[in-house]
């Protein structure tokens, strides 16, 4: 279900960074189109309403001061399928030390789930081809995430709890991004 949420708001991602080409923006222009295109357009999550498609989504690294479930997202999850669930973790990204002493910064953030109880007792086809894609990560491999949910800190990790897994949305990284991106 938040695929299609999520390659929407990539779309319109990707026709702010093309536009920004064509007009030789600079990166604060650039920010601000982004902000001010994915902002107009309205996005329902749920029981939320008021939502756009910029302020749905959440880098999942920073703690918010409200409580509101969002889809929260991260790059370089490493994943560990249990007998009962998986956890999904990505470390905090490195700051610049410019950054470090003026606001809290990135914090390693964990996606937990421990499985949900279906009407049937039988999952979905597409929850049992999630937990296989992710069981079938390799030992090296990383995903980008996002997951709709409410963010808690424990500790100094972000974590948030799957209700089920129509909230999660993932994607394998290609080997040269996730080497580039540390």
């Amino acid at each position: 279900m938040l695929e299609v949420i999520v390659e929407s708001k990539n779309k319109i991602s990707k026709w702010c960074f093309d536009e920004g080409k064509k007009r030789n923006l600079d990166k604060v222009a650039l920010g601000k189109l982004l902000k001010e295109t994915a902002s107009s357009y309205p996005l329902q999550l749920f029981d939320q309403k008021g939502l756009t498609y910029e302020s749905a989504f959440w880098s999942a690294h920073y703690e918010r001061s409200k409580l509101d479930k969002r889809i929260f997202h991260a790059k370089n999850g490493v994943a560990k399928v249990t007998s009962t669930g998986f956890v999904i973790r990505s470390e905090a990204p490195a700051m610049r030390e410019s950054l470090q002493a003026k606001k809290t910064g990135p914090r390693p953030v964990e996606v937990l789930y421990r499985g949900e109880s279906y009407d049937s007792k039988t999952p979905p086809r597409a929850h049992l081809r999630t937990l296989s894609d992710l069981a079938n990560l390799g030992a090296d491999e990383t995903i980008q995430w996002y997951a709709y949910g409410e963010m808690t800190l424990d500790g100094d990790t972000l974590v948030l709890q799957l209700e089920t897994l129509d909230h999660l949305y993932f994607r394998k990284e290609s080997k040269f991004k996730a080497r580039t991106a540390s």
